[in-house]
């Protein structure tokens, strides 16, 4: 009969004319070099702003939301050469800081953060101004995506009444000496009244309508803005058209974009700006150019005109950008094949494959089967195909598993004999294991000599240990009932010589340590003897040597008579001699 085995299936969708909707489409364009001016520059602010502020002769008013350490210590060190009026929000600045410049300059406070950054010199003859789309931070200055441009005489008036105005009006708090640094004192009154010349230039409405007067011009008309969202709805409403936006990825309206899109607008962002665009203005390409400036990150705050000659130039330099994407409100996927696009929705950029593959999950069918049924086995398809969305075409692969065991069915006990013989087994080689450690730690030599020449399956315990562990290995990856009978018989023949040869090797261990006592036991018996032979030659020699003295003694004492006698005898003489001649 014929088994019915796993199967692998696929199945291949076309989604080539499903569309994707509200995405970017990214460019392939090359990165172009900014061009630059003498009226508008993007690289080396630092240096430019450094030395503005070291041309000035008598007179610096600086307006800035944050201040590199490099440009604080500049204005520090100018502060006793020229009378400077510092207006900031700038948190960063510490007491010490504050201190160090008051009593110097004039300081005040503004709660507004408007952005960028205002600095005009020597209001007179010599009046220079400088605008930065930025914070004069060093991360700012030194971002080549943010401009720097030199003010023109008309500019030049309208920016120091923009600057009376916040100096002199909305100012909260102000610091004339280094005590006050701490904690600023309040403004009481404003010391003069102004008039600014063009309201619409800084009030909400006045912007609003100067961008709706450009905007109405319909023809060439290009406006880039930060953010698409509810705050443009009065001057960005339904019913404007022919636009060219600009904006960048992240954090738009999208039902905005798609309403601006479907009247004929068209909407870009700017290589460079993807993630923040910081250059905010609506042209006609004509005479017009309005540079929009924000307060407190999304109101609008103010704004101003380029002049002709400066116009000419920031239009040669967005000429010179790269477009690197373009919003797009839907488009089949097989126009877009092997292009990227970014998905605001998700927040990531992904690139639309021809062929995309998925693995599902595999179908277990739970019924026995009769082999007539087969066809419809292999016929199971998952419930669902998940559109993944970013591929022209998908191929879906699955497995098809047949049941291994009837519905119903439980297991039969000699399973669970199976299962008690495995975990019998697996603690007989665990056993085995601990048996050739006891050993290979306590072999001595006349095992292992013997070992070599007995008659044995291994070599050495190494040998054995690792055969033990493949063994192991075995019967961790598959059940005792898992392995063919032969299997099973090699593994348990396997088992019995490796239990053999740990047995011999036992026996011979116990012989070389009764080998090794009765060694020892000799070596003491000779000792013994040695020593009992060696006290009794001390003893005889020891009599002999008393012997020997006392003759000695003996023969002193003999000698000793002898002399006496011998000295009487001459004495004698000698007596006799002198009774002679007496006589």
């Amino acid at each position: 009969m014929e088994e019915i085995l796993i199967i692998n299936k696929q199945k291949e969708i076309d989604f080539s004319n499903e569309y994707i909707r509200n995405f970017w489409l990214h460019s392939n364009k090359t990165t172009n070099i900014k061009q630059e001016s003498n009226l508008i520059t993007f690289i080396g602010n630092l240096e430019k702003v450094t030395e503005f502020i070291n041309q000035a002769s008598e007179m610096l008013c600086i307006y800035s939301s944050e201040f590199s350490n490099e440009i604080y210590n500049l204005i520090l060190d100018t502060s006793t050469s020229k009378r400077i009026y510092f207006l900031t929000n700038d948190k960063s600045l510490g007491k010490d800081q504050l201190q160090s410049l008051a009593g110097n300059i004039l300081i005040r406070l503004i709660k507004t953060n408007y952005q960028g950054s205002v600095l005009l010199s020597d209001v007179g003859a010599n009046f220079n101004g400088l605008f930065f789309n930025g914070t004069l931070s060093a991360k700012d200055l030194e971002d080549q995506n943010r401009f720097l441009l030199r003010l023109e005489d008309e500019q030049k008036e309208y920016f120091i009444q923009l600057y009376n105005e916040w100096f002199w009006k909305e100012a909260e708090k102000e610091i004339l000496t280094k005590d006050q640094a701490e904690n600023p004192i309040n403004i009481e009154s404003q010391p003069f009244d102004f008039i600014f010349p063009n309201p619409d230039y800084i009030s909400v409405e006045g912007i609003e309508k100067t961008i709706s007067e450009i905007i109405a011009q319909k023809t060439n008309v290009h406006i880039s803005l930060k953010n698409i969202d509810n705050h443009v709805a009065n001057y960005l409403n339904n019913s404007v058209s022919n636009l060219c936006v600009y904006t960048n990825l992240i954090n738009n309206n999208i039902d905005k974009l798609n309403i601006l899109l479907n009247n004929n607008n068209s909407m870009f962002v700017y290589e460079g700006l993807e993630n923040e665009n910081n250059w905010e203005f609506v042209t006609n390409q004509n005479d017009k150019f309005i540079i929009i400036n924000r307060k407190n990150s999304n109101q609008l705050g103010w704004v101003f005109n380029l002049t002709l000659q400066q116009i000419q130039d920031f239009l040669n330099i967005l000429n010179n950008v790269n477009i690197v994407y373009t919003y797009i409100n839907e488009e089949k996927r097989t126009n877009l094949i092997n292009k990227k696009i970014y998905l605001p929705d998700e927040n990531r950029e992904i690139m639309i494959n021809e062929i995309d593959e998925k693995i599902l999950k595999k179908i277990e069918i739970p019924d026995l089967i009769s082999i007539h049924d087969k066809n419809d086995f292999e016929s199971n398809e998952p419930k669902q195909f998940i559109d993944p969305k970013y591929a022209s075409k998908v191929i879906y692969h699955w497995e098809i598993h047949p049941p291994f065991l009837p519905k119903n069915s439980q297991k039969d006990s000699l399973y669970h004999k199976w299962e008690k013989s495995h975990l019998e087994l697996h603690k007989s080689i665990e056993n085995l294991l601990v048996k050739i450690e006891e050993l290979d730690s306590s072999e001595g030599f006349l095992t292992r000599l013997s070992n070599f020449f007995h008659s044995s399956n291994y070599n050495n315990l190494n040998e054995m240990k690792k055969k033990v562990e493949e063994i192991k290995q075995t019967i961790s990856q598959k059940k005792l009932y898992d392995l063919s009978e032969k299997e099973r018989e090699e593994l348990y023949s396997s088992l019995e010589k490796l239990r053999n040869d740990i047995e011999k090797r036992k026996n011979l261990k116990a012989l070389d340590l009764k080998n090794y006592k009765t060694e020892k036991d000799n070596e003491l018996k000779d000792k013994i003897y040695k020593k009992d032979s060696l006290k009794k030659s001390i003893e005889k020699l020891n009599k002999q040597i008393n012997n020997n003295l006392s003759e000695i003694d003996k023969f002193s004492k003999d000698k000793k008579s002898i002399q006496n006698e011998i000295d009487k005898r001459k004495q004698d003489s000698l007596t006799q001699s002198a009774d002679s001649s007496n006589k």
